[in-house]
């Protein structure tokens, strides 16, 4: 039953996470990568499987960070 619990609060964090990263401006996106890596790891610490959304969702964040120290790279 406490697994289940825990699904459910981890199924609206993910959510959660989802419609912040949809609503925010792709500059402002940066700071959520914090949030979506630390629900990752409390899913790691919890035994559960980490959804794909949630993997998909830092690994765009990751990229677009990845983009964004080369953008303002000089040349």
């Amino acid at each position: 039953m406490r697994q289940d619990c825990n699904r459910d609060i981890f199924a609206e964090e993910i959510a959660d996470l989802e419609a912040r990263m949809k609503r925010a401006e792709p500059y402002k996106r940066d700071h959520l990568r914090a949030d979506v890596q630390e629900m990752i790891c409390k899913l790691i610490g919890n035994g559960d499987t980490v959804p794909r959304r949630l993997r998909d969702m830092n690994r765009t964040l990751e990229d677009e960070a990845f983009e964004d120290i080369f953008e303002n790279m000089p040349v």
